[in-house]
């Protein structure tokens, strides 16, 4: 299988005001209660949480995703374990979960 990018669409670039894209390790969530596998991706640029659906990504479809406006510049997220939902950010003061984006891309 052929690797697919992932990335912001420049009309989101734009609109949310991102100028340089300095993504974090991108993460997959380990385990999803339902199937048993991945089903999400999440990594931040700047102050924002981005995330994707596993299977959009594998399905060609990676110009679908949420974005949400954090209150600072994370240095790591990744998955709650056994919840899909929540995310753990991490900033150089604070450890704290949040839910995914609420803005869905098509």
């Amino acid at each position: 299988m052929k690797p697919i990018r992932l990335e912001i669409l420049a009309q989101d670039l734009i609109r949310y005001g991102i100028q340089n894209i300095d993504f974090t390790n991108a993460k997959f969530n380990n385990y999803s209660q339902g199937s048993g596998l991945e089903s999400s991706i999440v990594t931040s640029t700047d102050d924002f949480l981005i995330t994707w659906k596993f299977r959009d990504v594998i399905n060609r479809k990676a110009k679908k995703y949420r974005i949400r406006k954090l209150d600072c510049k994370p240095i790591d997220t990744q998955h709650q374990i056994d919840n899909d939902k929540q995310i753990l950010v991490t900033d150089t003061k604070t450890i704290e979960f949040k839910r995914k984006g609420k803005r869905n891309i098509n």
